[in-house]
């Protein structure tokens, strides 16, 4: 697909320009924005468009505005959808019956036009259609997306739209070329630079394209550059995963391929910025490792397949044969006298946590190794076990304490016969999978946390997109409409803050002698008189929980 703003279509050579572009460039979408016509200057221009080419237009409101689309009529069914003066959408319909949406936009400079079409659009995303938008936005993401002339003028622009593409979930296609679709063309310190033809999808249309790029083509005729959308759908073949290898850094190559790439500075926001110089690495190193080290690499393949015909020679195919994986089926083949643990030595590994202990092993631990993912290293919890001991000993404890008083809980049950009672454990199905976003963010608003904080939060789980890795391929990235995600730090602490809710409920319930509860994470035990009242009552609070926080007890477990 192409985009330009072409600054109308009345003029000779922006006219011969157009046909030039749809001739080499084949596309089969031609988006033209600033057309400036009117009817008669529009059938003009468009009887020189010729099959098997089709268009739809715009009008321009005086000499100002307008929109042309010009498609191959081979590429399925494009259907008009609706029009303003500022957009134009198209439902297209392949030949394998996919349809998409196309929104073409010229929009005004006037900040109160452009909330009106941030409106506007934000109401095509609910068609739950893939969708992409281009056109010139007269608008910036961000500061670093202009350059010379007056910040001012695009920063109030910039917030507003940096918001209705987060608010709407959509992403800005990675580009190539200049960093800049338009330029004043004055001279010396008055010229102006900003990128504000650009190109948005929504994550269904991520999903039904494996890639998508835009490259930014000359500036010719117009101030503004044509931006050239090209698609690679998932069905053509599979993309393989990137990998860097450490063994790399051995050779020459790899570090002249790296500074190659670095070799560049970017006029873009920082995020794009290094995002654009990993993407020239990847290519430097590929192009490298492709020529120069693709040698080294068949030669250890080669060598890889003699060590498994020679290990296979020696009867290791045991570990190979699938009737002899499992542990049972191995396990008789194994001898006889392996040496085995003392009861005297079983019991010890499972006497007591001391804090004696708990300080003796993080000593012979590695001082420059961290225990953990927040960065703070053995040498730390060593050198200021003085201050910190109990603290931490404390938290190490709690899940220890936990067993101790269940067991004695057990215990107790066992050996008094008189009120019966009843201890029920508890499994949360999909515990992180199934918790509720409107959950999570009422209950950090309940417990006093400041809205500033809670829309960072809101940040971290909701504006989130996923890829799952396939036999090394991996898939389109998609959205989430709930839970938070295995392996975050930060998704054990929210889970515990949610899980107050029940914590809450279950000490109410205690208050009235209800049952008691001991929780660690998502491991729950109940105690309780064992009545059917009481065990409607549990039930009864389990599904309230469950309506508001989504977690719902594994009723089969």
């Amino acid at each position: 697909m192409v985009c330009w703003n072409c600054r109308g279509v009345s003029s000779p050579d922006t006219t011969s320009r157009i046909l030039y572009l749809l001739k080499k460039l084949k596309p089969a979408i031609f988006c033209l924005v600033e057309t400036r016509a009117n009817d008669n200057r529009l059938q003009r221009f468009c009887s020189k468009i010729k099959d098997p080419w089709k268009w739809v237009a715009v009008l321009a409101e005086g000499f100002s505005g307008g929109i042309i689309i010009i498609w191959n009529k081979n590429i399925g069914v494009v259907t008009p959808l609706v029009s303003s003066r500022y957009a134009l959408h198209l439902v297209v319909t392949a030949s394998n019956s996919n349809s998409w949406i196309l929104s073409t936009i010229y929009n005004s400079n006037v900040i109160h036009n452009q909330r009106l079409l941030w409106k506007e659009l934000s109401g095509m995303n609910s068609l739950n259609l893939p969708w992409v938008i281009m056109g010139d936005f007269n608008s910036i993401i961000s500061k670093e997306e202009h350059r010379g002339g007056s910040n001012y003028y695009y920063s109030r622009k910039a917030s507003v739209f940096a918001e209705f593409i987060a608010s709407n979930n959509l992403l800005d296609v990675n580009f190539v070329g200049s960093s800049y679709t338009w330029c004043n063309n004055q001279q010396g310190l008055a010229r102006g630079w900003a990128r504000l033809d650009l190109c948005l999808v929504n994550p269904l249309w991520s999903n039904s394209f494996d890639s998508c790029l835009v490259r930014h083509l000359p500036r010719f005729l117009s101030d503004h550059s044509p931006l050239l959308m090209t698609l690679v759908p998932r069905n053509v073949g599979k993309k393989k995963i990137f990998r860097f290898e450490n063994f790399w850094l051995e050779y020459l190559g790899c570090h002249v391929s790296v500074r190659k790439a670095w070799n560049f500075v970017p006029h873009s926001n920082p995020m794009q910025g290094v995002s654009h110089l990993l993407s020239r690495t990847r290519d430097f190193l590929l192009d490298w490792k492709n020529k120069g080290l693709h040698p080294i690499e068949v030669g250890i393949e080669k060598l890889e397949k003699s060590i498994m015909e020679a290990e296979g020679k020696d009867g290791s195919d045991l570990w190979n044969d699938p009737d002899r994986r499992q542990e049972h089926e191995i396990a008789p083949v194994l001898p006889d006298d392996l040496p085995k643990i003392t009861e005297i030595e079983g019991e010890e590994l499972i006497r007591e946590v001391t804090k004696k202990k708990v300080f003796e092993a993080l000593q012979s631990l590695p001082a420059g190794k961290s225990p953990g993912a927040d960065g703070f290293k053995v040498g730390f919890y060593c050198f200021y076990w003085t201050e910190i001991g109990d603290a931490l000993f404390s938290a190490i404890r709690t899940p220890f304490d936990n067993i101790l008083t269940l067991q004695e809980v057990a215990h107790s049950i066992d050996n008094d016969a008189s009120p019966l009672r009843m201890l029920i454990k508890l499994d949360i199905a999909k515990a992180y999978d199934t918790l509720s976003w409107s959950a999570i963010l009422a209950t950090l608003f309940k417990m006093g946390f400041l809205r500033r904080w809670i829309s960072w939060i809101k940040t971290c789980i909701c504006n989130v997109s996923y890829a799952l890795l396939i036999n090394k391929t991996h898939t389109s990235w998609f959205t989430a409409s709930r839970g938070i995600r295995q392996g975050d730090p930060l998704s054990p602490y929210l889970f515990i803050l949610v899980a107050q809710n029940l914590t809450t409920m279950l000490n109410y319930a205690l208050s009235i002698n209800a049952f008691n509860h001991l929780m660690y994470a998502d491991n729950i035990i109940l105690v309780s008189n064992a009545s059917r009242k009481s065990a409607r009552n549990i039930k009864s609070c389990l599904v309230f929980y469950g309506n508001l926080t989504g977690q719902r007890v594994n009723n089969l477990k």
